[in-house]
């Protein structure tokens, strides 16, 4: 059991790392094994890395024609829906001699990560902290004072906003959905629910 884990974290990259490499300019390709119809609804911004779509079953039946547009003078970063097909493609890759790694958890895990970024103020005795949801274009707030923490816009997943403020000795003691979001989901009321902060929403 230990050395397939072992194996397995030589051949995955988390989804924080591949964050930072698309956001930090690294020289990286990213080949996404999905269907061309799921990437066509929903891709990894690259910017300017290079980007390939392949799906995995290409690959296996015609590797040298589905690959045959993927650089192969740098890193490659295999993606797709929850880390398990990407896994297999990026094996295949690495016996093929490239320098491959899986994004571990997949679009899921990249879709639901949070990046966070202290907003300067003067002036005031609190601190926020911006919550980034890159994936989606999406921000949140951590607002701090006092040892206390209110959360606005808060992503699906409590978990990074209850860890953050734990972190920055507070407790969740407010939750704010400033709208009704069409962008995102809100994890506001599951927020709420984990720490039982009271829900503040508009009339």
């Amino acid at each position: 059991m230990a050395s397939t884990e072992t194996t397995r974290t030589a051949e995955e990259i988390e989804a924080a790392a591949f964050e930072d490499e698309l956001r930090g300019g690294a020289r990286i390709a990213v080949l996404d094994v999905r269907s061309a119809a799921d990437v066509a609804r929903w891709r990894v911004d690259a910017g300017a890395t290079p980007f390939v779509q392949a799906c995995e079953a290409d690959i296996a039946r015609d590797p040298e024609g589905a690959l045959a547009a993927l650089p192969t003078d740098r890193p490659v970063r295999v993606i797709c829906a929850r880390g398990n097909a990407s896994l297999r493609v990026t094996r295949v890759l690495v016996e093929r001699g490239l320098d491959a790694r899986s994004v571990a958890g997949g679009m899921t895990a990249w879709g639901l990560l949070l990046t966070p970024a202290e907003v300067p103020l003067t002036g005031s005795r609190a601190r926020v902290i911006q919550l980034r949801r890159e994936a989606r274009g999406c921000l949140s707030y951590l607002v701090l004072a006092g040892g206390e923490a209110l959360v606005v816009d808060p992503a699906p997943d409590p978990a990074p906003y209850v860890a953050l403020a734990a972190a920055e000795g507070a407790r969740i003691a407010h939750v704010l959905d400033t709208h009704v979001h069409a962008d995102h989901l809100s994890g506001a009321r599951a927020l709420a629910a984990a720490t039982g902060a009271p829900l503040h929403v508009s009339e």
